[in-house]
């Protein structure tokens, strides 16, 4: 069940987890919202993070990660930058890009989040929250444009599958998806 909420003071103070169903929601509202409540102490669980919306347009903001990923160094490829394409992950990522990482404070606060693209058998039954400031239907214009990120993904070689969740503490995000960049562009240079 999902409750709606549009002020943070309805959320109980007793309860140190908070388990957000972003459906719907626009990616940069939902990671400021996420961000005061890490702050505050709570643990947050980001349930359907492949649902989340972006407003804009789909090809232009194509282009411009096309054209981010695609910039050629004399570095070596392998030591990076590295594209993430899963969902869960590019949203943990925003989050993380608007925590300052030289503070201690904010390392840890890293440490209270998860992300899933689907919702796990855990977290089936327990309450969810959805957050006015953040919602496309309370936010946007009928004429906006907007776009699920699971689109986006999906343009980029990512394929839907149920088991996939990221934690900035797991070797999923680590290694996973770092290697597989790594191996591609070991093939490239191979003869």
């Amino acid at each position: 069940e999902n409750k709606v909420t549009s002020k943070f003071k309805y959320i109980n103070s007793n309860n140190k987890y908070i388990n957000i169903n972003a459906n719907n929601h626009i990616l940069g509202r939902l990671t400021s919202v996420v961000i005061k409540f890490l702050k505050k102490g709570y643990k947050i669980n980001i349930i359907n993070c492949k649902n989340v919306k972006i407003t804009g347009r789909f090809e232009k903001t194509l282009v411009k990660f096309f054209w981010k990923k695609n910039k050629k160094t004399r570095t070596n490829p392998n030591k990076g930058p590295f594209f993430l394409v899963e969902p869960c992950a590019i949203v943990l990522k925003t989050i993380r890009s608007m925590l300052s990482l030289k503070k201690a404070s904010h390392k840890k606060l890293l440490k209270n989040i998860k992300c899933y693209n689907h919702v796990p058998a855990l977290y089936k039954y327990i309450k969810t929250y959805l957050f006015k400031q953040a919602h496309s239907k309370y936010v946007t214009y009928n004429t906006s444009k907007i776009f699920k990120l699971s689109d986006f993904c999906k343009k980029f070689g990512w394929i839907d599958n149920s088991s996939t969740y990221f934690d900035i503490n797991d070797k999923l995000f680590r290694d996973s998806i770092y290697k597989k960049s790594k191996v591609t562009v070991k093939t490239l240079y191979r003869k």
